[in-house]
């Protein structure tokens, strides 16, 4: 995987040196992304510079160096990602007299460009992605982000320049870039432990969409949007009746999961997988080990507390399997000293609590590999969440209550806001009386603060439970898929896939996500519901699909997710460091948070009251951002 960054400058004034050096500075702050090799590409007298951080994962040759040219000359490229059809694509423009002088997918999907066009040329690619082009010919940059967001990209305007990177540090680095903190962002950070695209935490620069492309031209300093890929067009099935029987649908799953893994092991350089030894790691190990010539080598973490402890099912699935399993017991003292890197490591505020087990195996697997495959998206995709059939039955219990007399509640209560400006609870209760459907319901549980806005001094109502696109009783989707589809948006791209990447991309390790794959989204999403939720069971069909290679009896067992005790730490060996960062007088002068909400929902946790963990957790990663990225202020 690499790293991208660049900018273009609306008024020419600066030398070609000048602008080399201030590239270079960008480029070098995503040497971890990319520590192989780097490159840059200055055109002074258009104002437009590129930069490249290399990880070699294919053709390790000077033929794959970027910035890149295309064979024309008309168009520059800067690429993060991987095309995994760019065989099928290379062959098909040599059939157009297109001659490669290497074998890179950076040089494929460059003439696909230069030959298509951009929309022709993202229409055809498969994988995962995000790159710049500048055409010469128009004076435009062009930027693109892959379907799902499994790469990301920012990028904004600030005084006359217009930035891009693969991570805000970079953009730190432009002696032009002002960071200030946009406290409506901040409070979407508290509401949700991350900041939903297209907001960042800086004013003026956002997060480009899943599935879009922009088009710039820093002359006008437009800028124009589109969308190449959406999940909305992609229609769920309801009606089963046209379907095959069980067996034949859990075979064509398989065949497709099987293309899509095999797909992913084209490498120069030594591949792994995670295994965690739930159901969609084992499945995507259970295909690779299948497709691999040698036994496929696998990693995972294993918690001396048995209660997050899974790594004694991934070693006995490992050993059905027949791989080369490599397991790691990590302890409490040592994960511990990682937590002050990790806003390091995540440059924008992020507060994951599973961001720390990931950043550890991803640590481990590269001692011994360069890309790992993993298996995230097989429980957005297949109801695999516990929270999707929680907010359906706790919205059938509540709808049971006429929505007049809920509202009616909800106004009676009104007048003790101002008595319970602070209390979180009261504005939960209040807003869940106004739910009008399960999915209402969904999104204010997904909120860890609701009154985040009062934590955050100065910042506006970010809340958007009851005033968005809630569940349409006319929709042929069910609030469970609407749920599912809601996360493939938003949880899924901001959260899920920006973990994976700061914790792999802090390692250099690329990550590869077979049940990702667009064409197998696509598939799982049209699938009738029944398909993913049977029984009582969630993802049903990969169950099904995983009993062909593993026996059903090593996979039971409660979920445990990738967590830690982390209230049991800010307790005990954490709270000194929690302690100091959350100090009341510290808080006050940094001016961003409300210091007597911060120490009273710090007391309360501390007196037992759990439920504010994760939102003490995300008031300390951000304090410690604020140190690492803003100590001069």
């Amino acid at each position: 995987m690499c790293g991208i960054a660049g900018y273009t400058i609306a008024r020419p004034s600066g030398s070609a040196d000048e602008m080399q050096g201030v590239m270079q500075r960008m480029v070098a702050s995503l040497s971890h992304r990319g520590p192989d090799g780097s490159g840059t590409w200055v055109s002074a007298p258009d104002g437009v510079a590129l930069g490249h951080a290399r990880l070699s994962i294919l053709d390790l040759s000077q033929a794959g160096h970027q910035p890149m040219v295309s064979q024309c000359g008309r168009y520059v490229i800067s690429y993060n990602g991987e095309i995994y059809n760019f065989p099928e694509l290379s062959r098909q423009l040599n059939d157009e007299g297109v001659h490669f002088l290497g074998n890179s997918d950076t040089e494929v999907l460059l003439e696909a460009i230069s030959h298509w066009g951009l929309e022709r040329a993202l229409a055809a690619a498969n994988g995962m992605f995000a790159f710049a082009v500048w055409d010469k010919q128009s004076r435009q940059l062009m930027l693109a982000r892959d379907r799902l967001g499994k790469k990301p990209l920012y990028y904004g305007w600030q005084h006359g320049n217009f930035f891009f990177s693969s991570e805000l540090r970079a953009l730190r680095q432009h002696p032009d870039f002002k960071g200030e903190i946009d406290r409506n962002a901040l409070a979407s950070f508290f509401r949700y432990a991350y900041i939903p695209c297209p907001d960042t935490i800086y004013h003026g620069i956002h997060k480009l969409p899943q599935g879009n492309y922009l088009t710039i031209d820093p002359a006008t300093h437009s800028i124009r949007m589109k969308s190449y890929w959406s999940i909305d067009n992609i229609e769920c099935t309801t009606d089963v009746s046209g379907f095959p029987d069980d067996r034949e649908i859990v075979t064509s799953c398989n065949d497709l999961i099987r293309q899509s893994v095999k797909s992913r092991l084209v490498s120069d350089v030594p591949l792994g997988a995670f295994l965690s030894g739930g159901i969609d790691s084992s499945l995507v190990v259970a295909h690779m080990q299948a497709v691999s010539q040698e036994p496929a080598r696998t990693f995972t973490i294993g918690f001396h507390e048995e209660k997050y402890n899974e790594a004694p099912r991934a070693k006995a699935i490992a050993a059905h399997l027949g791989t080369q399993h490599t397991e790691y017991y990590v302890s409490a003292n040592e994960l511990i000293e990682y937590i002050p890197d990790l806003a390091l490591t995540y440059d924008e505020p992020f507060a994951d609590i599973s961001q720390l087990p990931s950043y550890v195996v991803c640590k481990l697997a590269r001692q011994e590999v360069t890309v790992c495959l993993s298996g995230d998206g097989g429980d957005e995709l297949f109801c695999g969440y516990n929270r999707y059939q929680s907010a359906v039955d706790k919205w059938d219990r509540l709808a049971r209550w006429p929505q007049s007399l809920r509202s009616a509640a909800a106004q009676l209560l009104a007048p003790l806001r101002p008595l319970r400006a602070r209390n979180d609870g009261y504005h939960r209760f209040n807003q869940l009386l106004r739910c009008r459907s399960a999915m209402d319901l969904f999104r204010l549980r997904e909120q860890r603060l609701v009154i985040a806005e009062t934590l955050v001094l100065g910042a506006g109502n970010t809340g958007t439970t009851n005033n968005s696109a809630g569940f349409c009783p006319d929709s042929p989707l069910s609030a469970l898929e609407q749920m599912m589809r809601h996360d493939v948006r938003n949880w899924l791209p901001d959260d899920i896939l920006v973990k994976m990447d700061r914790a792999s991309m802090a390692s250099s390790l690329e990550v590869r996500n077979p049940l990702l794959d667009y064409k197998f989204v696509g598939y799982a999403l049209q699938l009738p519901l029944g398909y993913k939720l049977r029984g009582g069971s969630a993802k049903w069909l990969l169950k099904e699909c995983l009993k062909r290679y593993v026996p059903e009896e090593l996979t039971k067992g409660e979920k445990r997710g990738f967590s830690v005790p982390i209230s049991q730490w800010l307790k005990g060996p954490l709270r000194e460091w929690a302690e100091a960062l959350l100090d009341t007088n510290k808080i006050a002068k940094e001016g961003y948070l409300n210091p007597a909400m911060t120490r009273s929902l710090w007391k309360s946790f501390h007196n037992g009251q759990n439920r504010y963990r994760n939102i003490v957790w995300s008031i300390i990663m951000f304090q410690e951002w604020l140190n690492k990225h803003h100590s001069d202020e």
